[in-house]
């Protein structure tokens, strides 16, 4: 069974819930104990925990378990796959879709039906709202209380879930509605920091990466580093290296934009060595093929 840090759930879910600690503890335990729980302090009885979620309108079980989690997708697939998808390799990805179409064609899943279409709807779909409708959908079949960028942090989502909402948040700001993709995935790190069984797949780096693209592109400079060097140390924590040079690249061009605003050479310097180790990065794990190449360019053009 995965299971979160029941201190974190409480928080989270009575916040969600709107529930201040008077009203949740009010004929289950004190509001000091109730805070004890929430801060790790004191762990909180099997009953104890119960009434507070029910009381909160929510099961315990399904708060704790997943849907259909881990059902036929292995981490090394979603590895290939994502990569293929991210090399525009559309026509590989394809036949290798369909070679895993007639593997699974007797596996009743919501899962296979949404990794599938979901990856057809990103090789096929340019980023519209019909796409955004689509990808929605395909949410909603596992995720039925999805609605306009609200989703709840106190369940445990499957890679293939976490994909979809970095894949909505992605196309929100393709069509001009960034606030929303902001709004996402400012929920989507908030139910990474408490979400201990994602942290050591490849979404969470990719939702990471795509949160400080979009910060970034808004000029929120500081905030977009900092979600950056998340996404590092999570990268550093599992010993892998996808997308790393990314993440690097994107600290080096941040820092060279915060240099323009202010011409503080100091900026200048960190620009230059991060983009310079994301080079050496993508060259080493040849990653990209697309991506290196573009770096290298950036590299001469703005620091030789």
């Amino acid at each position: 069974m995965s299971v979160y840090k029941k201190s974190k759930l409480l928080k989270s879910h009575r916040v969600e819930k709107g529930f201040s600690r008077e009203k949740l503890s009010e004929g289950i335990c004190d509001i000091t104990t109730l805070k004890r729980y929430e801060n790790e302090g004191m762990l909180p009885s099997e009953d104890n925990y119960r009434l507070l979620q029910e009381k909160m309108g929510g099961r315990p079980e399904q708060i704790i378990m997943s849907y259909d989690m881990g059902l036929f997708v292995d981490g090394d697939r979603y590895v290939e796959y994502e990569n293929l998808l991210n090399n525009q390799k559309y026509d590989e990805l394809r036949m290798k879709m369909q070679i895993l179409k007639e593997g699974l064609k007797n596996v009743e899943s919501v899962e296979k039906e949404q990794f599938l279409a979901r990856l057809e709807t990103l090789t096929y779909y340019d980023y519209t709202k019909e796409m955004l409708e689509i990808q929605e959908g395909l949410l909603k079949k596992s995720v039925p209380d999805y609605k306009d960028g609200e989703f709840s942090i106190t369940r445990l989502y499957n890679d293939t879930e976490l994909n979809l909402l970095n894949d909505i948040a992605i196309t929100n700001d393709k069509i001009g509605c960034t606030e929303m993709a902001v709004k996402i995935f400012e929920k989507l790190d908030v139910y990474l920091e408490q979400a201990e069984d994602n942290k050591d797949s490849m979404i969470a780096v990719k939702i990471y990466f795509n949160y400080a693209n979009t910060l970034g592109l808004r000029g929120q400079y500081e905030k977009s580093i900092d979600i950056c060097k998340k996404g590092i140390a999570l990268e550093k924590k599992n010993s892998c290296q996808e997308l790393l040079y990314a993440l690097v690249f994107n600290i080096g061009w941040l820092y060279d934009q915060i240099w323009m605003d202010n011409h503080d050479e100091k900026y200048k310097k960190a620009a230059k060595e991060y983009v310079g180790l994301s080079l050496a990065l993508a060259k080493y794990f040849d990653e990209s093929p697309i991506n290196t190449p573009t770096i290298e360019g950036y590299y001469k053009e703005n620091f030789t």
